[in-house]
């Protein structure tokens, strides 16, 4: 006989499974702020479990996988609240495209959770150019235009150039395709001090600031002015002369004159040679005596022609010498042989063109030349150009912004209009030209400090320590090498030296 459980035990059996399979919840308030801390209204609220996220681009909260349990939505101050069971859980708010979330193990009890929304940030296509110029101080400089070049254009065909059609001194340039590009500026007188090439990428936002500096003149490789022409010429100097340049007009004798401001010649002991000097051809031959010749041992024979020709004079270095051309007009020169360098030079000395016409030249107007000047600091009286073959290394010589510059003025009879002429005495160009200048133009009458000793001029490489004006004149044999010429005196009629 099969025996009966207590009915009371039956019943607390029953109640006590269901007890144990009965589910219990628990509250989680959740609050929303956006990016500025602000309360979201309106915001989806999602809870996963048993979640994941995937490996795809884009905000971890847009990329997940899971069983969602419970949804909710923000009133005006951001709140929500969900009834979920206790663990582990992803918690989403969304709005707007904005999102945000929060992983948290839920417990019996108090939960809450705090989310920052935000909206994904979307790389950018463009990149942002700031271009602001200024001059050479410092201040606001305005440019006709700015513009980016891309060095390499794109394989996609994208346009290779930008331009900011703006004129002014601020520009912002939006780019759209990347890689190296140079910024250029269009101005008519300056330019920039420096060029700009830089890498351009998605979302850079780059500024730069430009320093303009004028642009140099081109230089003007002659001028003439009142029948005279100065500067390079086209024709009629010979090879050692060109570089230097040279002056070209009619004498009052109306023979055009095409006058050398110097002469880079070989210094030919044996045999001599030849140069052309004013259409005429003058034979010269330099004797070095042997041993370590002092400059009064050294000499220097111009003949016309040839050997054998007209004797012209004499010269030793640091004296200065009269060179006939058309007409026999002479001109006076300054000489100077460098053994070392193998070299002799003939440098134009101070004074009129047409010493023998009364210091005139064509229509009574005249030409005078007043030496040469550097602009780090001396001068000479003789046109010296700047040579390394003359200074060797030394300064101003070696002093790339030391500029040699030569004066000759240029005075019309008719008018008494006055212009004065600036050379470049490193390549015979024109540096300046102005009409009737404020200053007078005064000769130097002072040594060529600028040249080397004679000693140093014979036996080494020259340098440019001062030295005494150690003249002679070769045609008469007068003067002494040692003596300083005495100044011209004064005088109301143009000093007859050249």
């Amino acid at each position: 006989m099969q025996k009966m459980l207590p009915i009371a035990l039956i019943a607390f059996l029953a109640l006590t499974i269901a007890g144990c399979t009965q589910s219990t919840t628990t509250t989680v308030d959740v609050y929303v702020m956006d990016e500025s801390g602000q309360p979201v209204n309106g915001a989806y609220i999602n809870a996963y479990t048993s979640y994941s996220f995937t490996n795809a681009a884009g905000d971890k909260w847009t990329r997940i996988n899971g069983q969602i349990e419970a949804t909710a939505t923000t009133n005006e101050s951001g709140y929500a609240q969900l009834n979920i069971t206790p663990g582990q859980y992803a918690i989403t708010a969304n709005k707007d495209n904005a999102t945000g979330g929060a992983e948290k193990l839920i417990i019996l009890g108090t939960n809450t959770v705090n989310i920052a929304v935000k909206k994904p940030v979307t790389p950018t296509q463009e990149a942002k150019l700031t271009i602001d110029i200024v001059d050479e101080q410092g201040k606001s400089f305005d440019v006709e235009k700015v513009y980016a070049d891309q060095e390499f254009c794109p394989d996609d065909g994208t346009a290779c150039k930008y331009v900011i059609w703006e004129v002014g001194h601020h520009s912002e340039l939006i780019i759209g395709a990347f890689g190296k590009y140079r910024i250029g500026f269009l101005s008519l007188t300056y330019q920039p001090d420096a060029n700009i090439s830089t890498i351009i990428k998605a979302g850079d936002d780059l500024k730069f600031t430009i320093k303009m500096k004028k642009i140099a003149e081109p230089a003007k490789p002659s001028v003439t002015v009142a029948g005279v022409t100065i500067g390079q010429l086209p024709s009629g100097l010979d090879a050692a002369a060109q570089k230097w340049g040279g002056a070209q007009f009619r004498g009052q004798d109306d023979l055009q004159h095409t006058i050398p401001f110097a002469l880079e010649l070989a210094d030919t002991e044996l045999g001599g040679s030849t140069f052309t000097f004013d259409g005429k051809t003058i034979w010269y031959q330099v004797e070095y005596p042997a041993g370590s010749p002092t400059a009064d041992a050294i000499n220097v024979t111009f003949r016309r022609d040839h050997p054998t020709g007209t004797i012209l004079g004499n010269a030793k270095p640091r004296e200065t010498i009269k060179l006939g051309g058309q007409g026999d007009r002479k001109v006076e020169y300054y000489v100077y042989p460098n053994r070392t360098m193998n070299r002799l030079w003939l440098f134009l000395n101070t004074g009129y063109f047409g010493a023998e016409e009364g210091g005139k030249i064509q229509n009574g107007n005249t030409v005078k030349f007043a030496g040469t000047s550097v602009s780090t600091g001396g001068s000479g009286s003789v046109y010296v150009p700047k040579s390394r073959d003359i200074g060797g290394n030394n300064p101003p010589y070696n002093d790339p912004n030391a500029k040699f510059t030569a004066d000759f003025t240029i005075t019309e009879n008719s008018t008494g209009k006055s212009t004065l002429v600036v050379v470049n005495t490193e390549n015979g160009t024109i540096d300046s030209v102005t009409e009737n200048p404020k200053k007078p133009q005064a000769t130097i009458q002072s040594p060529s400090s600028l040249l080397p000793t004679a000693k140093q001029a014979a036996s080494a490489l020259p340098n440019t320590s001062p030295s005494p004006s150690p003249r002679r004149d070769a045609n008469t044999g007068t003067g002494d090498l040692n003596k300083s010429s005495p100044s011209p005196s004064p005088s109301n009629s143009p000093n007859p030296a050249a």
